[in-house]
């Protein structure tokens, strides 16, 4: 009698086991799967993203963003270095370095800080008004009239441009450039850049 009672758990048991082993191997093989799917395929994300003032929505792909996104973040800066005054330019540069590439974070802070002294001396501002926007891979320009009022009196309007070079690291986008430059041929520097190079 105590054999049949142990053979009939010794079978339970086996049977048991066998069926947690056929668990655990498709647990493994499906694991197995699941590690391959992940290693396999790329991780590419795309992030719908706002500037701080825009008209559209856009998107970023990994390293790569429509032309508009880098159109509305160009204005975005645009607006936030050339539509100045004493009392606000410090914040408005806060606000530029904040979407700055960390590589060119100093020599931007330095350049507009120098603004912001002689802006603040001069009790000057500056109206910047865009007639056309130029797209060249991340970079922008937009062409139009700065004014400039010193005290309460213009004292300037000119036809002039500003170039924005974007870059991306992660999906994320940071100013790498900012300057005048030609209205006539904004990204002509760029061109004799690369030649340079």
């Amino acid at each position: 009698m105590l054999k049949t009672i142990y053979d009939q758990r010794l079978i339970f048991q086996t049977i048991r086991a066998q069926g947690l082993l056929a668990i655990v191997l498709l647990l493994s093989v499906a694991n197995s799967m699941l590690i391959y799917k992940l290693v396999t395929t790329e991780n590419n994300e795309k992030t719908i993203i706002e500037p701080m003032v825009t008209t559209k929505t856009y998107w970023v792909e990994g390293n790569q963003s429509s032309p508009e996104y880098i159109e509305q973040m160009g204005l975005t800066v645009i607006n936030l270095l050339n539509n100045i005054s004493p009392l606000s330019i410090d914040y408005q540069i806060e606000r530029v370095l904040a979407i700055t590439s960390p590589k060119y974070y100093g020599a931007l802070k330095v350049q507009l800080n120098k603004d912001a002294a002689r802006i603040k001396l001069r009790d000057m501002s500056t109206t910047f008004h865009p007639i056309e926007v130029r797209l060249k891979g991340n970079d922008v320009a937009f062409i139009g009239d700065l004014r400039t009022i010193v005290g309460a009196t213009q004292t300037n309007k000119r036809y002039t441009a500003f170039r924005v070079n974007f870059s991306f690291d992660g999906g994320r986008i940071g100013i790498t450039g900012y300057s005048e430059v030609d209205a006539t041929s904004p990204f002509a520097t760029i061109a004799n850049e690369q030649e340079g190079n």
